[in-house]
Protein backbone atom coordinates (compact mmCIF):
# COMPACT_ATOMS: atom_id res chain seq x y z
CA UNK A 1 0.00 0.00 0.00
CA UNK A 2 2.77 2.51 0.57
CA UNK A 3 4.89 1.52 -2.44
CA UNK A 4 1.18 2.40 -4.13
CA UNK A 5 0.73 5.23 -2.72
CA UNK A 6 4.39 6.57 -3.58
CA UNK A 7 3.75 6.05 -6.92
CA UNK A 8 0.44 8.12 -6.84
CA UNK A 9 2.35 11.25 -5.45
CA UNK A 10 5.17 10.57 -7.97
CA UNK A 11 2.68 10.68 -10.97
CA UNK A 12 0.71 13.33 -9.65
CA UNK A 13 3.55 15.77 -9.26
CA UNK A 14 4.78 14.65 -13.06
CA UNK A 15 1.83 16.21 -14.43
CA UNK A 16 1.59 19.21 -12.10
CA UNK A 17 4.42 21.02 -13.38
CA UNK A 18 4.31 24.95 -13.74
CA UNK A 19 5.42 26.64 -16.84
CA UNK A 20 8.84 27.00 -17.85
CA UNK A 21 10.97 30.38 -16.98
CA UNK A 22 10.75 31.82 -20.47
CA UNK A 23 6.91 31.06 -20.55
CA UNK A 24 6.31 32.57 -17.65
CA UNK A 25 8.27 35.55 -18.88
CA UNK A 26 6.45 35.53 -22.09
CA UNK A 27 3.39 35.09 -20.45
CA UNK A 28 3.44 38.55 -18.39
CA UNK A 29 5.11 40.58 -21.40
CA UNK A 30 2.19 39.41 -22.93
CA UNK A 31 -0.02 40.23 -20.48
CA UNK A 32 1.35 43.97 -19.92
CA UNK A 33 1.69 44.30 -23.48
CA UNK A 34 -2.12 43.42 -24.26
CA UNK A 35 -3.17 46.12 -21.29
CA UNK A 36 -0.61 48.79 -22.45
CA UNK A 37 -2.69 48.16 -26.34
CA UNK A 38 -6.49 48.36 -24.28
CA UNK A 39 -5.54 51.70 -22.72
CA UNK A 40 -8.13 54.00 -24.46
CA UNK A 41 -5.52 56.72 -24.65
CA UNK A 42 -1.64 57.30 -23.99
CA UNK A 43 1.44 58.69 -24.64
CA UNK A 44 4.38 57.33 -26.61
CA UNK A 45 7.92 58.48 -27.92
CA UNK A 46 10.37 56.41 -30.05
CA UNK A 47 13.89 57.81 -29.28
CA UNK A 48 16.51 56.19 -31.90
CA UNK A 49 20.57 56.05 -31.50
CA UNK A 50 23.45 54.49 -33.51
CA UNK A 51 26.65 53.40 -31.02
CA UNK A 52 29.82 53.14 -33.38
CA UNK A 53 32.45 53.46 -30.45
CA UNK A 54 32.41 56.96 -29.30
CA UNK A 55 29.21 56.99 -27.47
CA UNK A 56 25.18 56.87 -28.44
CA UNK A 57 24.82 59.30 -31.13
CA UNK A 58 20.29 60.07 -31.49
CA UNK A 59 19.56 59.88 -34.54
CA UNK A 60 16.02 61.00 -34.44
CA UNK A 61 12.82 60.53 -31.82
CA UNK A 62 9.24 60.56 -32.55
CA UNK A 63 6.31 61.52 -30.16
CA UNK A 64 3.15 60.54 -30.71
CA UNK A 65 -0.44 60.73 -28.81
CA UNK A 66 -3.29 58.31 -29.28
CA UNK A 67 -7.36 58.86 -28.47
CA UNK A 68 -8.88 55.49 -29.45
CA UNK A 69 -12.13 56.24 -27.53
CA UNK A 70 -15.12 57.51 -29.93
CA UNK A 71 -13.05 58.15 -33.60
CA UNK A 72 -9.42 57.08 -33.89
CA UNK A 73 -6.90 59.42 -33.64
CA UNK A 74 -3.43 60.06 -33.56
CA UNK A 75 -0.90 62.98 -33.63
CA UNK A 76 2.84 62.41 -34.03
CA UNK A 77 5.90 64.66 -34.16
CA UNK A 78 9.13 64.09 -35.34
CA UNK A 79 12.83 65.58 -34.47
CA UNK A 80 15.73 65.22 -35.71
CA UNK A 81 17.78 64.46 -33.17
CA UNK A 82 15.67 64.32 -29.78
CA UNK A 83 12.54 64.75 -28.84
CA UNK A 84 11.07 68.34 -27.97
CA UNK A 85 14.63 69.81 -29.22
CA UNK A 86 14.15 72.38 -31.88
CA UNK A 87 11.14 72.53 -34.14
CA UNK A 88 9.68 69.17 -35.71
CA UNK A 89 10.55 68.24 -39.06
CA UNK A 90 7.32 66.49 -39.51
CA UNK A 91 3.50 66.64 -37.81
CA UNK A 92 1.05 64.53 -38.77
CA UNK A 93 -2.88 64.21 -37.27
CA UNK A 94 -5.52 61.61 -38.19
CA UNK A 95 -8.49 61.70 -37.16
CA UNK A 96 -10.98 59.36 -38.56
CA UNK A 97 -10.96 59.44 -42.95
CA UNK A 98 -9.27 62.86 -42.11
CA UNK A 99 -5.49 63.72 -42.05
CA UNK A 100 -3.05 66.47 -42.07
CA UNK A 101 0.43 67.10 -42.66
CA UNK A 102 2.98 69.89 -41.64
CA UNK A 103 6.85 70.49 -42.40
CA UNK A 104 8.93 72.57 -40.28
CA UNK A 105 7.21 76.22 -41.57
CA UNK A 106 4.11 74.20 -40.57
CA UNK A 107 2.18 74.97 -43.81
CA UNK A 108 -0.74 72.19 -43.07
CA UNK A 109 -1.69 70.46 -45.98
CA UNK A 110 -5.34 68.01 -45.78
CA UNK A 111 -5.53 63.87 -47.15
CA UNK A 112 -8.40 61.92 -47.04
CA UNK A 113 -7.70 58.58 -45.77
CA UNK A 114 -9.91 55.72 -44.91
CA UNK A 115 -10.92 55.87 -41.71
CA UNK A 116 -9.69 51.52 -41.51
CA UNK A 117 -6.30 52.97 -41.93
CA UNK A 118 -6.32 55.60 -38.57
CA UNK A 119 -7.95 52.86 -36.56
CA UNK A 120 -5.72 49.98 -37.52
CA UNK A 121 -2.78 52.35 -37.37
CA UNK A 122 -4.00 53.28 -33.45
CA UNK A 123 -4.26 49.21 -32.76
CA UNK A 124 -1.35 48.48 -30.80
CA UNK A 125 -2.58 44.71 -29.77
CA UNK A 126 -2.11 43.78 -33.56
CA UNK A 127 1.50 44.89 -33.03
CA UNK A 128 2.53 43.13 -30.11
CA UNK A 129 0.41 40.24 -30.77
CA UNK A 130 2.78 40.09 -34.27
CA UNK A 131 5.91 40.78 -32.44
CA UNK A 132 5.56 37.85 -29.43
CA UNK A 133 4.29 35.13 -31.89
CA UNK A 134 7.93 35.15 -33.48
CA UNK A 135 9.89 35.89 -29.97
CA UNK A 136 12.06 33.54 -28.57
CA UNK A 137 14.85 33.20 -26.13
CA UNK A 138 12.95 34.76 -23.20
CA UNK A 139 14.70 35.57 -19.85
CA UNK A 140 15.58 37.77 -17.37
CA UNK A 141 18.24 40.62 -18.12
CA UNK A 142 19.14 43.00 -15.65
CA UNK A 143 15.93 45.41 -15.02
CA UNK A 144 14.30 44.60 -18.11
CA UNK A 145 12.64 41.16 -19.28
CA UNK A 146 14.51 40.11 -22.87
CA UNK A 147 13.61 38.18 -26.00
CA UNK A 148 14.58 38.14 -29.24
CA UNK A 149 12.60 38.56 -32.65
CA UNK A 150 13.07 38.54 -36.54
CA UNK A 151 12.98 42.17 -38.13
CA UNK A 152 10.18 40.79 -39.83
CA UNK A 153 8.06 40.60 -36.50
CA UNK A 154 7.85 44.21 -36.74
CA UNK A 155 8.91 45.52 -40.51
CA UNK A 156 10.93 48.39 -38.77
CA UNK A 157 14.20 49.29 -37.16
CA UNK A 158 17.64 48.04 -37.39
CA UNK A 159 18.29 46.38 -40.51
CA UNK A 160 20.61 43.24 -39.27
CA UNK A 161 22.55 40.58 -41.05
CA UNK A 162 21.13 37.74 -39.45
CA UNK A 163 17.82 39.30 -39.65
CA UNK A 164 17.77 39.38 -35.87
CA UNK A 165 16.86 41.78 -33.30
CA UNK A 166 17.13 42.42 -29.33
CA UNK A 167 14.16 43.15 -27.46
CA UNK A 168 14.33 44.85 -23.52
CA UNK A 169 10.98 45.06 -21.97
CA UNK A 170 9.93 47.23 -18.89
CA UNK A 171 6.83 46.31 -17.41
CA UNK A 172 6.14 49.70 -14.75
CA UNK A 173 3.84 50.51 -12.43
CA UNK A 174 -0.24 49.16 -12.47
CA UNK A 175 0.69 46.28 -14.66
CA UNK A 176 1.56 48.31 -17.96
CA UNK A 177 4.39 47.63 -20.73
CA UNK A 178 6.31 51.03 -20.16
CA UNK A 179 9.01 50.77 -22.55
CA UNK A 180 10.41 48.67 -24.95
CA UNK A 181 14.01 48.64 -26.45
CA UNK A 182 15.38 47.13 -29.84
CA UNK A 183 18.86 47.33 -30.86
CA UNK A 184 20.69 45.59 -33.84
CA UNK A 185 24.26 45.63 -35.42
CA UNK A 186 23.63 47.64 -38.36
CA UNK A 187 26.72 48.00 -40.70
CA UNK A 188 29.54 49.51 -38.28
CA UNK A 189 27.32 50.17 -35.59
CA UNK A 190 24.70 49.18 -33.14
CA UNK A 191 21.31 50.75 -34.00
CA UNK A 192 19.12 51.01 -30.86
CA UNK A 193 15.21 52.54 -30.65
CA UNK A 194 13.56 52.98 -27.24
CA UNK A 195 10.07 53.11 -27.28
CA UNK A 196 8.47 54.13 -23.88
CA UNK A 197 4.36 54.38 -23.10
CA UNK A 198 2.93 56.47 -20.19
CA UNK A 199 -0.27 58.63 -19.72
CA UNK A 200 -2.34 55.85 -19.85
CA UNK A 201 -6.07 56.88 -20.09
CA UNK A 202 -4.86 60.72 -19.45
CA UNK A 203 -7.32 63.05 -21.93
CA UNK A 204 -5.51 63.67 -25.20
CA UNK A 205 -6.33 67.01 -27.32
CA UNK A 206 -6.26 65.49 -30.60
CA UNK A 207 -8.27 68.32 -32.97
CA UNK A 208 -7.17 69.87 -36.80
CA UNK A 209 -5.33 72.39 -37.68
CA UNK A 210 -7.17 76.00 -38.00
CA UNK A 211 -8.48 75.92 -41.45
CA UNK A 212 -6.64 79.32 -41.79
CA UNK A 213 -3.68 77.17 -41.25
CA UNK A 214 -4.13 74.44 -43.79
CA UNK A 215 -2.63 75.42 -47.00
CA UNK A 216 -3.48 72.93 -49.68
CA UNK A 217 -4.58 69.84 -50.26
CA UNK A 218 -3.20 66.37 -50.99
CA UNK A 219 -4.89 63.26 -53.39
CA UNK A 220 -6.25 61.12 -50.94
CA UNK A 221 -4.31 58.19 -49.26
CA UNK A 222 -5.87 54.72 -50.63
CA UNK A 223 -3.27 52.67 -49.13
CA UNK A 224 -1.60 50.67 -46.12
CA UNK A 225 1.69 51.27 -47.38
CA UNK A 226 1.35 54.81 -48.31
CA UNK A 227 -0.71 55.72 -44.71
CA UNK A 228 2.48 54.41 -43.18
CA UNK A 229 4.90 56.24 -45.28
CA UNK A 230 3.54 59.76 -44.18
CA UNK A 231 3.98 59.11 -40.72
CA UNK A 232 7.75 57.88 -40.72
CA UNK A 233 6.83 56.17 -37.66
CA UNK A 234 9.73 54.16 -35.84
CA UNK A 235 8.72 50.47 -34.97
CA UNK A 236 5.73 51.09 -32.46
Amino acid sequence: MGTLAALAVLLAGCGGSGPSPEDSIRERLEAAAAKTAAAPTLESSAQAEVETGNGPEPTGCVEVRVDRVKTAKVATRDYRRVCAHGPATLQVIAIGNHAWAAGPRHDWVAIGVPARLTADLVDEAKKFDRLFAAASDFHEGPGADEFDAPFSAVGAGPRTESGELHFRAVIGRGGYLTALTVSGVEGEGTTTVKDTYEAFGAPQRIAPPHPAEVASRHAPIKSKPEFEQLFELLPY
